[in-house]
């Protein structure tokens, strides 16, 4: 439960190839006003209500045309994929219509194997991907399609990638929310025109935790992927979030569009933005896009001008993180040790969020080699702490506590799943062999860490905050 981040690219493949657990919160059945959607073919004259129809080979999606659509003007295609057991259902309703990307396309299509009690999952095999490209060329038939984009969450995230890999010209850009990448999955050069959002809550307890995506962008950053975003939600649970994901499409649209009247629309829809219990505005995301507002021609001049004002307001407010980062380390333990001041969790979070923006570059540079060591004593601890979690508690938990002590610049030693584990041996110390010494330290480098993450959180709201 903590905010706490690798910075680095710990390497562990624990999730590389796991079906991730249902997505707590997300829709499985039907409810009456999903029945009630109307059988009908996609047609531009079809527009403002949900509505569900069949592939060829009888697979069923939910499909919903924008009451606006224009088909000189077109827009993209927006892929819903659901989570673990979920089905079409999940992608319309999880959404406001009408709100959510309101110029898109939306297809939720049931997944490729179905559960038994109404429910699908993704197989991540070629035959599947076979059918839905055969859909997508139809709906491109059918529709003035600008672009092809992917939303998944949960399993539906594993196969986005899974997606984008096997048909690389035919994907724009893809938003995976609590998701990793299956074995087998191509990150590889032709993909690189691609723009991959990833995003994910801090307190997501299922199957595919918050590490499971900072894992997966170290994937993509090891194979230099030029377009990469990574969106921390800040205490979110296994839960869909369409006001965040809203903002993942539409950088993707930024940064991948070629058309200048598009990507400054998707500046100008990023720059409204305002904070939303708690989440706020994605700073780098417009800070991204407004940079190619400034150098790419045939963009309107209003536009032009407000992302000159965007990227130094940007900038400016980076400056100020790193000057009361600075301040908070002279009342702690100067970097050396987890405290209870903010510094730890304010640094990480900045550095985490502000990525790309030249004060946050400049930071982790003088932090490298520390989160270097960090991440990979946390690798060496994940991997013990795992292996010996369910026969011997004393090891794993020994692992787990090393670890906040060793790697505490990782998320991982603080991740809610790693600390619900370390609370529920404690309660029979005796029985699962735990020193009374460790289990004290344990404690207290933990209770310091959370006083110190409360206020590092209040230091980068307060700043975060700040208009432009």
């Amino acid at each position: 439960m903590g905010s706490a981040v690798s910075m680095g690219s710990p390497r562990t493949t624990r999730f590389a190839a796991v079906v991730v657990f249902a997505a707590l919160g997300a829709l499985a059945a039907a409810p009456a006003s999903a029945k009630e959607w109307p059988e009908a073919q996609p047609s531009p004259k079809v527009k403002g209500e949900a509505h569900q129809w069949k592939t060829a080979e009888g697979r069923s999606y939910g499909w919903y045309v924008p009451k606006d659509y224009d088909a000189k003007q077109g827009g993209n295609l927006v892929f819903m994929l659901h989570g673990n057991n979920m089905s079409r259902y999940w992608g319309l309703l999880n959404v406001q219509l009408g709100t959510f990307r309101p110029n898109d396309i939306l297809i939720s299509p049931d997944g490729t194997a179905a559960n038994g009690n109404g429910g699908f999952n993704w197989n991540g095999n070629t035959n599947e991907l076979d059918e839905l490209d055969a859909l997508q060329k139809e709906l491109e038939e059918t529709f003035n399609i600008r672009g092809t984009y992917l939303y998944g969450h949960s399993q539906g995230a594993f196969f986005a990638h899974f997606w984008a890999g096997y048909k690389p010209d035919r994907i724009q850009g893809l938003v995976a929310h609590a998701g990793h990448v299956w074995k087998g999955t191509k990150v590889a050069k032709n993909r690189h025109h691609q723009a991959i959002a990833l995003m994910h809550g801090t307190t997501d307890q299922s199957g595919a935790p918050y590490v499971t995506s900072v894992e997966t962008a170290g994937i993509y950053r090891d194979k230099k992927f030029p377009k990469l975003h990574f969106r921390t939600i800040q205490d979110w649970p296994h839960m869909p979030n369409a006001y965040v994901a809203d903002q993942e499409l539409t950088w993707c649209e930024g940064m991948a569009s070629d058309d200048p009247k598009i990507v400054g629309a998707a500046f100008e829809r990023l720059r409204e933005v305002r904070d939303q219990n708690g989440w706020g505005r994605d700073h780098t995301a417009l800070y991204d896009v407004a940079q190619r507002v400034m150098t790419m021609e045939g963009v309107p001049v209003k536009s032009k001008g407000a992302a000159k004002k965007v990227v130094a307001s940007v900038e400016k407010l980076a400056a100020k993180h790193v000057t009361e980062i600075e301040k908070a380390l002279k009342k702690g333990s100067k970097g050396t040790d987890v405290d209870d001041t903010a510094w730890l969790t304010h640094l990480t979070m900045f550095i985490r969020d502000f990525r790309g923006v030249p004060a946050a570059d400049a930071l982790r540079k003088t932090w490298q080699s520390k989160i270097d060591k960090h991440d990979k004593a946390a690798v060496k601890a994940q991997k013990e702490f795992y292996q010996h979690r369910a026969r011997d508690a004393g090891k794993a938990f020994k692992a787990a506590a090393g670890a906040l002590d060793k790697a505490w610049l990782n998320f991982w030693p603080v991740d809610i799943n790693v600390v619900s584990s370390m609370e529920a041996w404690i309660k029979d110390a005796k029985g699962n062999k735990l020193s009374p010494k460790s289990v004290e330290k344990w404690q207290t480098r933990y209770a310091a860490y959370l006083k110190g993450k409360e206020a590092g959180k209040k230091a980068y709201a307060k700043i975060s905050k700040a208009s432009y």
